[in-house]
């Protein structure tokens, strides 16, 4: 997306609104391929075109590409962050790999504890599978140890 789009699409997505609430999720792929500048650019625009409004912005990531750059961003922004992880490192490493195939689960955990660190906001996107449906407490207690306080289960049996 280029700035000019960009700009276009946070104009007419405020214009959009009904309520004094809008809600921007950065998602796809992996958002975390664009610069932080792609995003600082983003949210002054949401202020130029966002006056009276509520603005939140969340972004969905693998979370395999966050830094210590990036979480300052995110929390000096006040961004929620989803990381996608599916549990411990056996039911997580099933499905979730990198693009060269090798399991991604300690990069995963090294950008979740990035997150903690620096005190920003999380929230887990995990897929439930044919791998992992049987075992419920594995996967809360695994969560509760990682320090994370909101789930978002992703049903796919």
């Amino acid at each position: 997306m280029d700035e000019t789009l960009l700009e276009r699409f946070i104009q007419q997505y405020l214009l959009s609104q009904t309520q004094p609430q809008v809600s921007f999720t950065w998602h796809g792929g992996e958002p975390l391929l664009r610069p932080i500048s792609f995003y600082e650019k983003a949210l002054k625009l949401q202020q130029k075109y966002g006056k009276g409004y509520d603005i939140q912005n969340s972004l969905q990531t693998n979370g395999t590409l966050i830094t210590d750059e990036w979480c300052r961003f995110f929390k000096e922004n006040n961004f929620l962050v989803g990381v996608s992880i599916d549990g411990p490192q056996e039911f997580h490493d099933e499905y979730r790999r990198n693009a060269m195939g090798k399991p991604s689960f300690h990069q995963v955990m090294k950008g979740i504890d990035l997150l903690n660190k620096h005190g920003v906001e999380w929230n887990a996107l995990a897929v439930v599978n044919d791998f992992n449906a049987d075992y419920p407490l594995d996967f809360y207690h695994f969560f509760k140890e990682i320090g994370c306080r909101y789930i978002q289960f992703t049903p796919i049996v």
